[in-house]
């Protein structure tokens, strides 16, 4: 029996340690052989956070900021097609 590997989208934000959690799962994951793309996206400059840091403080840290346009293009698909609201 094949076991159908989980496709996820990570999205990075709000201050460093979360951002660094966040991350930190994104790569467990792949590690068990997942596939998981990082976002950065929705971590604009906000309130008392400086916004996405992971790539000023680490090297060679990854994530796609276009992954958020994606995953929205995706949920309303979804939507529209299982529930119907293009009446």
């Amino acid at each position: 029996m094949e076991i159908k590997k989980k496709r996820e989208i990570v999205f990075l934000h709000n201050g460093l340690g979360n951002q660094m959690f966040q991350y930190a799962y994104a790569h467990k994951e792949r590690l068990a052989g997942h596939k998981v793309s990082c976002c950065y996206g929705l971590s604009e400059k906000r309130g008392n956070h400086n916004g996405y840091e992971l790539n000023h403080v680490f090297k060679g840290i990854v994530a796609n900021r276009g992954a958020v346009v994606v995953f929205i293009l995706r949920v309303l698909c979804y939507m529209i097609y299982n529930y119907k609201l293009a009446s």
